[in-house]
């Protein structure tokens, strides 16, 4: 299948001629066909528990003001939010009911609390409930980082309040780009009014202001990215940066708007790459220290304690075989190890399930798998890098194979890869091919998932602009669509 805006050429003088069509979602494994919830359960219980685990938790608010094409949650995000206080409700329930049956909670500090979606803002001020809730956890400490999402637009003063009373570590927002009309292609209101209030408002109350990018947009230029950059490096209150490349693979609307010039043609992806090499080099050059899959933190404003804290786990999904990452909320992605637990995406569905005194799980897309090499294919998505003893234990263990260590070994030949006197790190370069990193230092089979989604999701795009699927944005939620194509 053809991608979209695909040159000959190698990108960077890389070995890459297009960039990463995936998004977040590397650790997929093959759908379960008669799994139960007491199998589930039962994996998590007994889960080892060693000296290298941790606990963090992700929790899910599939609430938006709307539902944007580009998004790769969409298709499960819903608009009706009127019942907000339910919803966070059942959350607390869910998750306290999967800490019942995980081993680390009590043993363990909770690392980072994520909570994301959608707009979480849309519970305005129930969100209170849940950070009281969140606060009163067994492991959560002064160096936990609690980490929440919203949108501008229609973020109100009760919201930022609970956030501001509760001590969130950091508030992160997406603007996206401040072209007028990129946002206007993607949806956006045209004008930043709205952002300039937020800041103002938690301006010195929230010690992380962090504003979300994305390069690669309908009809962004580069001069688009530098203005972006400029914006967020001058402004008096933002501090920290997410910038993210666009990927219509995981996107099947952006797709198929594409595709219909409904939108603007996307950059070629040599102009993409030189975006994502312009980004971090400005934000390295500025100062700024990388803290995150994709996020830099300004260091002249943020304190060393709190950057020396952060898990930088934006990507939610655990960067090593041993953690506990708890997920909570309909269509949040958990693991443990042996284990990978989706929530069911249908925020109805999921609700019933709860309210019933069930977890909650979607059976189907969850799996009982031990990805025992997951420390060698997420190091790239995580600042931390990958320890040599760790690389090693996985070698005697034989987690790892002869194909993958030779994929590392030619990344760093490639200056993709830096090899330290301790620990392997991605590069300047490294970072602008990371998703194809994450994906060479898979296992075949892991590759060949990874393949498969990414084609999927083309494959929806293009049946939408057949006219074969309604254009309704459901398309983003692959499970509903998949069964049509």
């Amino acid at each position: 299948m053809v991608d979209l805006r695909v040159g000959d050429e190698n990108l960077l003088n890389t070995r890459f001629k297009y960039m990463a069509r995936n998004t977040i979602d590397y650790w997929m494994v093959p759908d379960s066909k008669k799994l139960s919830e007491t199998e589930i359960v039962q994996c998590i219980s007994a889960a080892p528990v060693t000296d290298e685990t941790t606990l963090q938790l992700y929790l899910h608010i599939p609430f938006c003001a709307q539902k944007c094409s580009f998004c790769a949650f969409s298709g499960g995000n819903t608009l009706d939010f009127a019942n907000a206080g339910e919803y966070i409700d059942l959350l607390i329930q869910q998750l306290r009911k999967i800490l019942q049956i995980t081993p680390t909670y009590g043993q363990k500090r909770i690392r980072s609390v994520h909570i994301g979606g959608g707009s979480p803002d849309l519970v305005r001020s129930h969100i209170g409930r849940l950070l009281s809730y969140v606060r009163s956890l067994e492991g959560m400490d002064e160096n936990t980082e609690i980490a929440v999402e919203c949108a501008p637009a229609t973020t109100k003063p009760d919201f930022l309040d609970e956030l501001i009373t509760h001590d969130v570590t950091k508030l992160s927002f997406g603007v996206q780009s401040i072209n007028p009309d990129i946002r206007a292609n993607i949806r956006l209101p045209r004008s930043m009014r709205k952002v300039e209030e937020l800041c103002e408002y938690v301006g010195g109350k929230i010690p992380i202001v962090n504003t979300d990018f994305i390069t690669g947009l309908p009809g962004q230029t580069l001069a688009d990215v530098e203005a972006d950059l400029d914006y967020a490096l001058k402004h008096p209150i933002i501090n920290a940066v997410s910038t993210y490349l666009l990927t219509p693979g995981a996107a099947p609307s952006l797709v198929a708007d594409v595709k219909s010039e409904k939108v603007p043609h996307v950059p070629m992806h040599k102009e993409q790459a030189i975006m994502r090499l312009h980004s971090y080099s400005t934000l390295q050059q500025s100062g700024w220290v990388r803290c995150g899959t994709n996020t830099y933190v300004d260091k002249a404003s943020v304190s060393k304690e709190i950057i020396d804290h952060l898990p930088g786990n934006e990507c939610i999904g655990a960067a090593h075989y041993d953690t506990f990452l708890i997920a909570a909320g309909a269509q949040a992605i958990g693991s443990a190890p042996g284990v990978r637990f989706e929530n069911t995406v249908d925020i109805n569905h999921w609700k019933e399930a709860v309210r019933n005194g069930e977890f909650g799980f979607n059976l189907r897309k969850s799996a009982l798998h031990h990805q025992k090499d997951m420390s060698l294919w997420t190091f790239p998505l995580f600042y931390e890098g990958l320890r040599k003893d760790r690389l090693q234990a996985m070698i005697d263990a034989g987690d790892v194979d002869e194909a993958q260590l030779s994929t590392l070994q030619d990344l760093i030949n490639e200056a993709l890869v830096i090899e330290g006197p301790h620990d392997y790190r991605l590069s300047i370069l490294g970072e602008v091919f990371m998703g194809h990193i994450v994906r060479l230092l898979k296992k075949e089979e892991g590759q060949k998932i990874i393949d498969a989604y990414i084609h999927e999701g083309f494959k929806i795009g293009e049946a939408i602009n057949a006219g074969v699927i309604d254009h309704d944005n459901t398309a983003n939620n692959r499970q509903s669509v998949v069964e049509r194509i």
